[in-house]
């Protein structure tokens, strides 16, 4: 059926579907999958080279002066791909929430076609759920549904779903202590104030909600449709030919538990609306690696997942930054050693660095954090409770220091355990300078979306496509990406499914491909690559010389805190501005020579852009507002504020203009109460400071 609509939709050519070519005369399209040997046989006309379960291809064949086409793939979600290669070829891209289709198709025909592919990253992954209401996680089911179907176009193969304590997926008790936190985001409500900007995205709601969860009270309502709505996500992925996995923290709780955790502590987070505590955490002081009551948290939540969505193909745990213990440190290496003899010679004094001092670590010592926790999960897997259960998902672990990859193929607990590198765009380790593959199979995971830039437009093909290439320095199994918000990373997901297959493919070819069917427009492409390149330069300037810059983890404080701690400005401001300055300017050049359907999809991007630019002016007015108060001029910081909450309106009701999903009502959201909301409290402040001192 696919194929049958992309043959009408490019070539308005009607195709009949047959077991078997009944018009020995006419032209025919093969599909099929390598292990039908009644059709593909060596002795068949249709003869396939040898193809790898994820191999396909898309080849013109003659047969007896009649014009065919084989499309084959060495599974059946091979086959589908190289359906879509098809539509590819002649024109089709596809997008994450739609495809687009050339404004004048190719010539129909059968013959020209010798396509092979085979994958160089046998892993393409997509992460979902998430944490903040920009994030996937206040995507309805529905929503998911349709996002994963655009992915399988894109050859993607696995789902990851990044799930939190408070998230309302699993039910467990522990010593008679029963979870009653479920929430999708951090213990904060986003009502919609009518009179705040933007508030016409969400078309008469009170309040941004995920549409599955909306109108539910009670923690047992929320349960059931948090089970059934990851259910759906499960089912969704599997009918793609994906594999899909949840990533968690299984020492991370609900504050409900404090009681019965001795050495957890309640954390508040950051100044929320509602103030209400979120999580569970244990204490910083010494981390509870051997206490009998947190590896029974542990299981039991892992236990929990696994019993409750019997069908996940991967569990990911991802281990936390601690302080250590020398003596536990010593203890946990004593433990491992029994299963390797490579740590016989390493020092425990070059472990047992606290996290606090580890920034200032030379890059050769081995964190002792990584080394407890692997030492921790050995204990529940090897010899502990879970070690019985056979049918367990399988097990991936994420955060293990880069340092540890020589050690960790004999160290992780089950035979089928996998690495999880983390890496991030210009900061942090894995950088592509210094990527090395673990002795273990590894993916690396690559969080696009910078949480500490949050709703600034950000572009991370060019960095990726280095990530890429460092990557054949070792025996990758893939590529995860985490967007956070798709907004403008569907670029760097197209340039993945093409770079997968074809290590050659430069980002800028990557580009030329993609946008030549969006834009129709040559001139139009090459300002996109010009845009996208100064965004990318901003980007990179604002997360070196600004971290915590717009991050929803400082709650209320992620505007005002720079104005009342009197922040300064990054050094590069200026450069930082022509670079976003550039980057609107071309994508609105770009969007304006062009006529197509695509037209829509670049005025999206220049008006986040465009929102960018008006964030920064808030941002540089309020420092502005902070140096007059510094001087006590009320008249001043009253004015520089005035202009700033102006400024800031203006970001979230050009957002509002091209609203399409709800990570953008979720960007919307979180502008209007972490930032908006506070600003306009310190207008009113300043203003009550002028009255009285009038």
């Amino acid at each position: 059926t696919d194929l049958a609509a992309l043959l009408e939709r490019l070539f308005e050519v009607e195709a009949k579907t047959e077991q078997t070519l009944s018009d020995k005369g006419a032209s025919f399209i093969v599909v099929g999958t390598t292990t039908n040997q009644s059709l593909f046989s060596e002795k068949s006309a249709y003869a396939l080279p040898e193809l790898s379960e994820q191999g396909h291809l898309v080849k013109s064949i003659d047969v007896d002066g009649n014009s065919g086409l084989l499309i084959a793939g060495g599974s059946p979600v091979a086959t589908l791909w190289a359906v879509y290669e098809f539509g590819y070829q002649n024109g089709v891209r596809y997008l994450l929430q739609s495809d687009i289709y050339p404004e004048t198709p190719k010539e129909f025909t059968l013959t020209g076609y010798d396509v092979k592919l085979e994958p160089d990253l046998q892993t393409r992954g997509f992460r979902l759920g998430g944490t903040y209401p920009d994030s996937f996680i206040s995507w309805n089911a529905a929503q998911c549904k349709s996002l994963i179907a655009q992915l399988a176009k894109l050859k993607f193969t696995h789902i990851e779903v990044r799930v939190e304590p408070w998230h309302p997926f699993i039910h467990y008790e522990i010593e008679g202590v029963a979870k009653q936190t479920g929430l999708l985001w951090k213990a904060d409500t986003f009502p919609i104030d009518p009179s705040h900007p933007g508030s016409t995205a969400f078309k008469g709601a009170d309040q941004l909600q995920n549409t599955d969860f909306a109108g539910l009270e009670t923690y047992k309502e929320r349960l059931a449709a948090g089970q059934q709505y990851l259910k759906t996500l499960i089912t969704a992925a599997h009918e793609a030919g994906m594999t899909i996995g949840v990533t968690l923290d299984p020492l991370e709780s609900t504050p409900e538990f404090r009681e019965v955790l001795e050495g957890s502590f309640v954390s508040n987070g950051p100044p929320l609306t509602t103030g209400f505590p979120y999580e569970l955490r244990l204490n910083h002081d010494g981390y509870p690696w051997y206490k009998p009551d947190f590896e029974k948290l542990a299981r039991t939540q892992l236990q929990a997942y696994a019993d409750t969505y019997p069908e996940l193909d991967v569990l990911t745990v991802q281990l936390p930054e601690t302080f250590v213990n020398p003596a536990e440190v010593k203890r946990a290496l004593k433990e491992l050693q029994a299963y390797t003899d490579d740590l016989d010679d390493i020092p425990v004094a070059e472990i047992v660095k606290p996290i606090s001092t580890r920034a200032q670590q030379d890059a050769s010592k081995l964190p002792g954090d990584t080394l407890l926790a692997i030492a921790f999960y050995n204990r529940l897997f090897r010899t502990g409770p879970l070690a019985e259960f056979k049918e367990f998902p399988r097990l991936q672990f994420a955060g293990i220091r880069p340092v540890w990859g020589p050690y960790v193929a004999d160290l992780l607990p089950k035979s089928n355990s996998a690495v999880v590198a983390e890496a991030s765009p210009w900061t942090g380790s894995n950088q592509p300078e210094e990527l090395t593959a673990p002795a273990a199979p590894a993916l690396l995971e690559c969080s696009l979306h910078l949480n500490n830039l949050s709703v600034i437009a950000m572009s991370t093909t060019r960095w990726l496509a280095e990530e890429v290439k460092a990557m054949e320095k070792g025996t990758w199994k893939g590529v995860v990406l985490d967007m956070g918000t798709p907004a403008e990373h569907v670029p760097t997901a197209h340039f993945l499914s093409r770079v997968a297959f074809d290590a050659a493919v430069t980002p800028e070819e990557a580009h030329e491909a993609y946008f030549s069917t969006v834009t129709q427009n040559s001139s139009s492409t090459d300002r996109m690559w010009l845009a996208f390149g100064h965004m990318e330069a901003g980007t990179k300037l604002l997360e070196q010389q600004a971290s915590g810059f717009v991050s929803p983890s400082s709650g209320r404080d992620m505007l005002t805190a720079p104005f009342k701690s009197q922040w300064d400005l990054p050094g590069e401001w200026e450069e930082i501005k022509e670079q976003f300055t550039a980057s609107m300017t071309e994508l609105y050049r770009s969007h304006d020579q062009v006529k197509t359907p695509g037209r829509k999809e670049l005025y999206y991007y220049a008006k986040r852009s465009e929102a960018v630019l008006s964030y920064l002016t808030c941002v540089e007015e309020l420092h502005a507002a902070a140096e007059a108060e510094k001087e006590e001029d009320l008249e001043l910081t009253s004015e520089h504020l005035y202009t700033a909450l102006e400024a800031l309106y203006d970001a979230i009701d050009t957002l509002n203009d091209v609203a399409r999903n709800p990570s953008d009502l979720g960007t919307i959201a979180l502008l209007n109460q972490y930032a908006y909301a506070p600003l306009l409290e310190e207008v009113e402040r300043i203003e009550a400071a002028l009255e009285e001192a009038e």
